[in-house]
């Protein structure tokens, strides 16, 4: 998915053959397409943002997004113990994976940042 993320400005260009092709994989060539209006987005941009991960950053600004962040992770980590336990893994080590995560993204003397993809776009 990473990979493709510069694409996504190309693929939402009206111009791109994602709006010519079939709307679904299951459709046939000689399906009709929609080629009555114009399909796709204008204005399209793309930013990158590097986020803190908790309050480590001296710009008091990044500190409160670096919070914000934290505890999106914090949520994030606890909503992937019922995918693990349902995927068959163990719930001791379900919880040992998380807690690990949890006590690495709590310590400050760990400083990660987080990327952050954005993409606006007004539709046609």
């Amino acid at each position: 998915m990473i990979d493709h993320i510069p694409s996504i400005s190309h693929w939402l260009d009206p111009n791109s053959s994602l709006w010519s092709s079939p709307s679904h994989p299951t459709a046939s060539a000689a399906t009709p397409l929609l080629t009555t209006r114009k399909r796709g987005f204008t204005q399209i941009e793309t930013r990158i943002a590097h986020l803190p991960d908790g309050t480590w950053h001296p710009d008091p600004v990044l500190q409160q997004a670096g919070a914000l962040a934290q505890d999106v992770w914090r949520v994030t980590w606890h909503s992937v113990i019922p995918l693990m336990r349902e995927q068959g893994v163990d719930e001791e080590i379900v919880r040992s994976i998380v807690e690990d995560a949890l006590e690495e993204l709590m310590d400050p003397t760990i400083q990660t940042v987080w990327k952050y993809y954005m993409t606006h776009a007004v539709k046609i």
